[in-house]
């Protein structure tokens, strides 16, 4: 029950707003990179190239976040997580 309902929160979320699949896995991207939940992010890397990214934006999404919210060793480490996840 709990999961479904979850569920339900990200299908309203998701529907809520003009942003495309893309651009808001991008902000989810962002989001766990920002506190560096791996499993998070790389389960968002499939879902944005999916959803029509090229793994050139995922890293500019990253990237973005070097001096705002992250330093350059988590930077680097989501960039690896990128490189591991997608060819």
């Amino acid at each position: 029950a709990v999961a479904n309902a979850f569920r339900g929160v990200r299908e309203a979320a998701d529907a809520h707003g003009s942003l495309t699949a893309k651009e808001r896995e991008f902000c989810l991207l962002a989001g766990f990179a920002a506190t560096r939940n791996e499993g998070g992010f790389r389960v968002h890397c499939t879902r944005a190239t999916q959803a029509g990214a090229m793994v050139s934006e995922i890293e500019q999404v990253v990237i973005l976040l070097l001096g705002t919210s992250l330093g350059l060793v988590p930077v680097v480490e989501a960039l690896s997580w990128v490189h591991d996840e997608l060819p």
